[in-house]
């Protein structure tokens, strides 16, 4: 039991440790890669992807603490999908900063891409 408790403790730290980190990068001003606006752009969608993505990650290991598996999969995608819209709100206030659509499918791709692979995962489990 303690284990478990020991478990679910950390997954609830990184979880919010990870949701701060991304509140935190979005009150900051937009970094450049590249002088290029070609490279730029995709280092920012990249960028975009892997936050989320990992976001999908953390969610979907501390909600299966709570979840059955059939619901696991949508809840961690529509927890991660409304984190990234009130990413992009908060942005809009930010000074330097702008809320972006494209954003917000950069994030929801990386969010698939793990979700997917998560499911591989699960199905060679079984």
């Amino acid at each position: 039991m303690r284990k478990l408790l020991h478990s679910r403790l950390v997954a609830w730290f990184f979880f919010f440790f990870w949701l701060g980190l991304i509140f935190y990068l979005s009150s900051r001003p937009a970094f450049v890669v590249s002088s290029q606006e070609e490279i730029d752009n995709l280092a920012h969608i990249v960028a975009h992807g892997a936050e989320y993505g990992i976001l999908a990650l953390l969610t979907f290991h501390l909600f299966s603490f709570y979840l059955p598996l059939e619901r696991l999969f949508p809840s961690t995608f529509v927890f991660s999908f409304l984190y990234s819209c009130s990413d992009e709100w908060h942005q809009h206030f930010v000074p330097t900063r702008q809320s972006s659509l494209a954003d917000i499918l950069a994030d929801v791709g990386g969010v698939i891409i793990v979700l997917m692979l998560l499911k591989l995962v699960s199905k060679e489990e079984k």
